[in-house]
Formats: structure tokens, C-alpha cells, sequence
């Protein structure tokens, strides 16, 4: 859920991204979404729609505040990036959770209407940050379809004190089960 995968053949590529991958639960979080067309063809009448969907474990968790979601970008060419930005508000029950967006991305490209998808992910922290608040993301946050890729896990401590004896457990589709390393560092091959 913390990633955005693109086509791996189209004439209008978009890649998704925003401005960070931490929200506060408790309170209201300003997102800033970026949208670059990655393809070859110009994206005229691009419009995008949010939907936050129950979380993992059940219940809404986030809202989205003052507005509804549909952003219209107009015209993107290759190459160009369009940002918008939207508000959220996070139930303080989602504090420890990760939660994520998902855009539908309307565009006519060559007088063809096409309709894709895009996801992003948000780890959710405490609004009291005295503790140690850690936040995976994954470097980079696209894969490519159809070939390999090379993903780090980056976890950060976005709180105000050190974390201690933390675990890592990684599991990944159609693998042979979990690799876990404390208090280091390793190499996984998938």
C-alpha cells in the first residue's frame, strides 16, 4: 500500500507521489499530491478522485475535509508535473496503523478516455511525539512492472526520543516466508 505502480506499457505514464508518508492521528494532516505524466503522449482533461476506503482493520478511520476529493488538473504533458492538495482528518484510533488513499485518474489522451488507478500509503503516529515514532517508507516508492527492482526499506524516527531493540520483520508475495534481523543490517534477495 506505500507504493505506486505504474503501467508498464502506456502512451500517458503517471506516477503519484506526495510530500510525505506520515500523518498525526487525532488531527487534520495537509497532504500535497504530485501527478507527472511519465509516458510520451500529452494527458488533456485530466481529472482525479480520492477514495479512503476502511482501514486494514476495519472502520474509516480518515476523512477527507473540505472538499470531496475530485481535483481537475486540466492538461499535462510529457514530462510535467501538476500538484494538488488535499486535507484529512485521521481518527486517533489510527495511531500505529497505515492507511491508504486511492486515486482514480481520468484523462483522454488521442481522443481515447482512459480511467487508471494509483494508491498511496501513510504510516500513522501518535499525536504525542515524546516518544519514538517509527515510519517505514520504501526507496523508491514505484516499482516497474516486468522487471527487476531495487527497494530499501528506510524506517524513521520521527519522535523525540531513541528507539531500542527494534525488529524487522519483511514478508513479500510468492516468498518462502519472512527474513528478520534486529538491531543491524541485511541484504534480502527476492
Amino acid at each position: 500500500p506505500l507504493l505506486s505502480v505504474p503501467s508498464a506499457e502506456c502512451a500517458v505514464n503517471f506516477s503519484l507521489s506526495s510530500d510525505g508518508q506520515l500523518l498525526v492521528a487525532g488531527t487534520e494532516n495537509a497532504i500535497k499530491f504530485t501527478l507527472t505524466n511519465l509516458g510520451d503522449d500529452v494527458a488533456n482533461e485530466v481529472s482525479v478522485s480520492a477514495t479512503i476506503g476502511a482501514s486494514l482493520t476495519g472502520g474509516n478511520l480518515m476523512m477527507i475535509v473540505g472538499g470531496d476529493g475530485r481535483f481537475n488538473l486540466s492538461r499535462i504533458d510529457p514530462g510535467e508535473s501538476k500538484s494538488f492538495n488535499m486535507t484529512v482528518y485521521v481518527s486517533p484510533s489510527a495511531a500505529g496503523q497505515i492507511l491508504q488513499v486511492s486515486f482514480s485518474i481520468n484523462h483522454r489522451a488521442d481522443s481515447v478516455a482512459t480511467t487508471i488507478t494509483r494508491s498511496v500509503g501513510f504510516s500513522v503516529a501518535n499525536k504525542d511525539l515524546d516518544s519514538a515514532a517509527l515510519v517505514p517508507r520504501l526507496s523508491p516508492n514505484e516499482f516497474r512492472p516486468g522487471q527487476n527492482n531495487t527497494a530499501y526499506l528506510v524506517i524513521e524516527n520521527v519522535g523525540a526520543r531513541g528507539a531500542k531493540n527494534v525488529t524487522v520483520a519483511l514478508g513479500y508475495p510468492g516468498g518462502a516466508g519472512t527474513s528478520q534481523q534486529t538491531g543491524g543490517s541485511s541484504i534480502l534477495t527476492a
